[in-house]
């Protein structure tokens, strides 16, 4: 036991040593001598004299994911399908993850980190780029262009990977207020939005910023049920190099009355006032002011022995405008003009039937999506998508994570108390056709096996 606080402190500085140690002059990078004291303090402290306030956890998966996308007659996944570099797109993916959580409570303070491996499997190699771009210059090295080569395809290819490593959380929070049954925390530092906010097809996007969530039980029922009301609110950045912050919100009553049901309202501002790294302001990226309202069923009554939710939302982008943009050919003619009208919908209906504590135990949910074009920030859409095989975005080709409508169904099963089976299939197709000119279908299908501990 002695030995795991000095195996914690060389697991954050593991991460360092793989990218790569950065020596700059900056008085970010240099803590003052008080600092590295009052830090060096805390690592002299005993695990057991610091109780139940250190907990880690984690897990470790593997998973396979098989995906079919075609835009048009073009296959974009598997069949010879190769992206810019000329590098083979795959159908068929296996990856393997490591997540490792450090929980840290004391009284009201407390300290959540989640640290990810996420890497494909294979023999590692460089680049498997077939193509390149390299500086010709003439004799006297005046004149250069850029001018694409091939590589050496003889050479070996592998589709493996290290240093896919994510902190996907990490952030502080503390109970500013607490009397009876009412609270009021306030947090600081990076999480995904959807642990605070909640939706199927947003709040996706991970940032950091300063969130604050006041609660309220104000009813109570029989066989413990109660009605809770909450409010929930945060500030985060963007690109702080362009000045561009953004802000969201969340109110809403569970159980109400009683009746089962739970009602949310949510928004959330990604507006650019300021310009952007191209000198553009208000860009048609972020032209995003989302309302969503939410509605769920929890059915007192268990169905077939198991716990039951129907669940609903609806979306709106009050910025989402009406717009037109041009189709050239290679050598920039203009095709066709092509209109987009306001797209600023979207909604989800679903429902869960089951919950996971135990080996047997088991959850089905299945849900219907519809994303328009300009419902979402493509960074931020956390719904089923359309694939997006090139990586392309909404702003700059009409082709993003958006434009969609689709069905989701997921299985999660406990083998063991610690083994989990996780079982997902997805279909997706375009819901604008205009827009990206032609037919986009997406299916997806994926099964993941997860070991807790």
């Amino acid at each position: 036991m002695r030995l795991l606080p000095q195996f914690l402190a060389s697991f954050f500085l593991l991460p360092h040593l793989l990218l790569g140690l950065e020596c700059v002059p900056n008085f970010q990078k240099n803590d003052y001598p008080y600092i590295n004291e009052f830090v060096n303090t805390k690592r002299t402290i005993p695990l057991d004299e610091k109780g139940n306030a250190l907990r880690f956890s984690g897990d470790v998966r593997v998973d396979w994911l098989s995906r079919r996308e075609v835009l048009l007659a073009d296959v974009l996944r598997g069949g010879g399908a190769r992206d810019k570099n000329g590098v083979p797109i795959p159908s068929d993916e296996i990856a393997v993850r490591f997540n490792f959580r450090l929980d840290y409570k004391c009284k009201d303070f407390y300290c959540i980190s989640h640290l990810e491996w996420d890497d494909l499997t294979g023999i590692f190699t460089r680049k498997n780029d077939c193509k390149k771009l390299e500086n010709v210059c003439n004799a006297k090295g005046d004149d250069c262009e850029e001018v694409e080569v091939k590589c050496n395809g003889n050479r070996l290819f592998g589709s493996g990977f290290c240093n896919y490593l994510c902190l996907k959380r990490m952030y502080c929070g503390t109970t500013l207020w607490k009397c009876d049954k009412m609270k009021w925390i306030a947090e600081i530092g990076r999480k995904s939005l959807y642990y605070t906010f909640d939706s199927r097809i947003q709040y996706k996007a991970r940032v950091d910023g300063i969130f604050s969530k006041y609660s309220h039980e104000y009813a109570q029922y029989e066989e413990g049920r109660s009605s809770n009301y909450f409010l929930s609110a945060g500030g985060f950045v963007v690109d702080y190099n362009s000045g561009h912050y953004s802000y969201a919100a969340e109110t809403g009553v569970f159980n109400v009355i009683d009746s089962g049901f739970d009602v949310k309202c949510s928004i959330i501002n990604w507006r650019q006032l300021s310009k952007n790294g191209c000198g553009i302001s208000n860009p048609l990226g972020w032209r995003f002011f989302n309302s969503q309202v939410n509605l769920d069923y929890n059915f007192k009554e268990k169905i077939f022995s198991k716990k039951f939710n129907i669940y609903s939302a609806l979306l709106m982008n009050f910025f989402g405008k009406p717009f037109n943009f041009n189709i050239t050919d290679k050598d920039g003619k203009i095709i066709k003009e092509v209109h987009v009208g306001h797209e600023n919908l979207g909604w989800y209906v679903g429902f869960i039937i089951g919950e996971v504590s135990k080996a047997g135990d088991f959850s089905f949910d299945c849900n219907y999506q519809y994303v328009e074009a300009q419902a979402v920030p493509d960074c931020d859409i956390r719904g089923i998508g359309i694939g997006n095989a090139r990586k392309e975005s909404f702003p700059a080709t009409r082709r993003g994570n958006g434009n969609f409508k689709g069905l989701k169904m997921e299985l999660l099963y406990a083998i063991t108390d610690l083994l989990q089976a996780d079982v997902t299939a997805v279909f997706s197709s375009t819901i604008d056709k205009k827009i990206v000119g032609g037919k986009h279908r997406y299916t997806a299908f994926e099964i993941e096996f997860i070991h807790a501990f």
